[in-house]
């Protein structure tokens, strides 16, 4: 599948669920060489209409066919970072945890103390007693791998690298859970905090340690309800952005900053685990108006960087969609990802690296005021 955006043409290879850019005149060299014609004949075209030597000309030319060849080979996908089957069952707690969302409940049985340090402060306000029949998670922590299995279900058995691929997981399945969906219903998960002011909805998208969460926190005190923190799951059907009420993670850095607004952090802190210190911000309600599914208006390529005051502009589609596959899952689905790319073209994008904290405020705030 191909869509041609600005000056680059956006290829979505189904055998990989991969997507590349091509622009002139790697773009003149897929072309002919999806007509099949031979490697050595289209650098010849090139020297020509390029002005290139031979030699440069045919590593080029090498380069830009072996790669389309890499992603468009079929790539079988893994249940799991190491072989499930091998997945030793035995399972003893160290805590258990209960945990209600919405009208869903769930229970989660912890190996140690440490997995249940990774996931649980961030869900720490949704705990409950155990009423009622829930949906039940283990959480291995082993020396070699981290596993993941609804309880009763060996088939579901995933096991990891890492607590945030685990983490991950474990926020799909309980949203699937919580909006009575599966997998398959899902175009995309993005890491992102969503915010809105009841008609529009931003997503601030940056990696780890970037000042989303931080920013989010204060456009909270600003006005704006928080949707979801570091996972934003967006259905394929409705093309909206389902909450997720996970606590924003706060790290020490933003404590100064965001005191003056939450006099009342919770969480642990010095972690002898982590080596570092961490606060949580549970969403202000989650009631049943705050489940309420909302459309995508925008998104923000946010990062915190002390030297720069203040640094925004709108950015073009492609460079956009770039940025935003650095921290997304998008489905593999072929309907799906035809879905997702008429999507995204339509949503205005922006870069925001600021320093001066009010500044960078001011300019989201910007765009809500805009929509309006």
């Amino acid at each position: 599948m191909q869509k041609k955006i600005n000056n680059s043409h956006i290829l979505w290879f189904e055998q990989s669920n991969q997507w590349i850019q091509l622009e002139e005149p790697a773009w003149f060299v897929n072309q002919l060489n999806q007509k099949g014609i031979d490697s050595c004949t289209i650098a010849s075209k090139c020297v020509k209409k390029y002005h290139l030597s031979h030699n440069e000309s045919l590593r080029f030319v090498n380069e830009i066919c072996n790669g389309v060849a890499e992603l468009s080979k079929s790539v079988a996908v893994p249940l799991s970072d190491f072989d499930f089957l091998e997945f030793p069952y035995s399972f003893e707690p160290y805590s258990t945890r209960h945990y209600k969302v919405r009208n869903k409940h769930f229970s989660f049985f912890f190996e140690t103390h440490y997995a249940e340090y990774c996931i649980h402060p961030s869900l720490a306000h949704l705990e409950t007693e155990r009423s009622k029949i829930s949906v039940q998670f283990e959480i291995y922590h082993r020396t070699n791998f981290l596993g993941l299995m609804e309880k009763g279900h060996p088939e579901t058995a995933t096991t990891f690298h890492d607590f945030n691929r685990l983490k991950k997981r474990l926020y799909i399945n309980m949203a699937n859970t919580i909006y009575d969906k599966t997998i398959q219903d899902w175009m995309t998960f993005v890491h992102a905090s969503a915010l809105t002011d009841g008609k529009h909805t931003l997503l601030l998208c940056s990696s780890s340690g970037s000042g989303k969460s931080s920013m989010a926190a204060l456009l909270q005190v600003k006005g704006l309800q928080l949707v979801s923190d570091d996972f934003v799951p967006i259905d394929a059907k409705q093309k909206r952005a389902f909450p997720f009420p996970a606590a924003i993670s706060i790290r020490e850095g933003a404590f100064t900053l965001l005191s003056p607004y939450y006099t009342g952090l919770t969480g642990i802190s010095n972690c002898e685990h982590l080596q570092r210190s961490v606060r949580y911000l549970p969403p202000k309600s989650t009631g049943l108006s705050y489940f309420k599914s909302r459309p995508v208006n925008g998104i923000v390529f946010i990062h915190y960087n002390p030297d720069v005051p203040c640094d925004f502009k709108y950015i073009p589609t492609n460079e956009a969609l770039k940025l935003f596959h650095e921290q997304a899952w998008v489905s593999g689905n072929r309907e799906h990802a035809k879905t997702f790319l008429n999507w995204f073209v339509k949503l205005p994008c922006y870069r925001l690296e600021y320093g001066n904290t009010n500044e960078g405020i001011d300019k989201v705030l910007g765009i809500f005021a805009k929509g309006k």
